[in-house]
This record gives C-alpha cells, structure tokens and sequence, in this order.
C-alpha cells in the first residue's frame, strides 16, 4: 500500500499544475534603434523618452499572454540620441516631413522562444515586422530591421539627408535597427 501511495504521488505532481503570473512593468521596457550614414554605415543609436505604453504592469499566466497585452503609442518627438542638437535635427527634417503624421503606434503580439510579432503603423501604413526573440535572465530581447520604405517614410529620408548631406557624405541609410527589451518577473504559488 505504501509503494502504490507514493507511485500515485510521484505520478501526479507533475501533473499538479503550480498558478505563476508574469509581469512586465512598463517603466522597464526599453526601444533602441540604430540608424545610418554615410556611406560606411556607420551606425547612430538613440531611443525615444516617450513609448506612450497603456498601463503600467502588463500581467498574464503565460510570457506571451503577458507581452501580448502591451499596445504603444511612441511620441517621435521624444527622440534622444545623446546629442540635442541631433535629436532636432531628427524631429524637424525627418518625422515632421512624415505626412501621416509623426506618431508610431502599434501592439506586441505572437511571441514564442524565438520570435515576437509587432503590429506596427506609421504614416498611416499598417504592417507586422516579425522580430528575432530570445530569452535569458529573465529578460526578452528581440530585433528586427525596420525598412523605411516599408511605410512611405523615403521622402522624409531625403529631407534628412538633404539637410545633413555633408555630414552624411551624401548617404543616409533607408533601414533602421531595432532593439525592444523587455525585463519581466515570474511569481508562482
């Protein structure tokens, strides 16, 4: 009777499912892209301070339940490279000159180990970029390349690069690299 207890037992607590919850705070999530000129492509990374996220938590009994939730309103104008002088230069000769309108709004949506989906719309142009996804130490990490013709953004591209040809040597790149992080936590009873 005691090995048939503890046969019963071994067998079913895997079988036990155990109640965890995942959380990704808003104030965490980072968005870093990489831009480029000349014709070297050398790289010129920045961020936006402003991803205009919908809540303050993002919770689910899964990661992807979680990461499913985040919708993001990014203000532009909010752009930060390190440079003030640069990130003008960025807003009034790039995403002032986007007749849709200088918003990108969108919302996360099929993630797994590998990849992240992301609905994006800019310039009123609507479109999933499917990015790289990988998991370590409790943050997601996922990339992609974003192709700015994709959207109708090549005109706002020769307005930059108009502006700033000399110190682009004539060369302003029409992808952009970018990188979304998202740190989570896991609690389980």
């Amino acid at each position: 009777m005691k090995i048939l207890t503890l046969l019963t037992l071994l067998i079913s607590s895997p079988l036990m499912a155990t109640d965890c919850t995942y959380t990704i705070p808003a104030d965490g999530i980072e968005l870093k892209w990489t831009a480029f000129k000349t014709p070297e492509k050398v790289g010129v990374g920045g961020t936006f301070a402003e991803l205009g996220l919908n809540q303050e938590n993002y919770t689910g009994k899964s990661l992807a339940e979680a990461i499913s939730q985040i919708k993001f309103n990014i203000d532009t104008s909010s752009v930060r490279t390190k440079n003030t002088g640069r990130d003008a230069t960025i807003v009034k000769w790039f995403f002032q000159q986007i007749p849709g309108g200088m918003s990108f709004t969108g919302n996360l949506k099929d993630y797994s180990d590998k990849t992240l989906s992301t609905a994006l719309t800019v310039n009123k142009i609507s479109k999933d970029i499917v990015m790289s996804a990988e998991t370590k130490e409790k943050i997601v990490t996922a990339k992609a390349k974003m192709k700015l013709g994709d959207y109708k953004l090549l005109e706002a591209l020769a307005s930059l690069n108009k502006a700033c040809f000399e110190l682009h040597k004539g060369k302003t790149w029409d992808d952009v690299d970018l990188n979304l992080n998202l740190p989570y936590t896991k609690t389980c009873k």
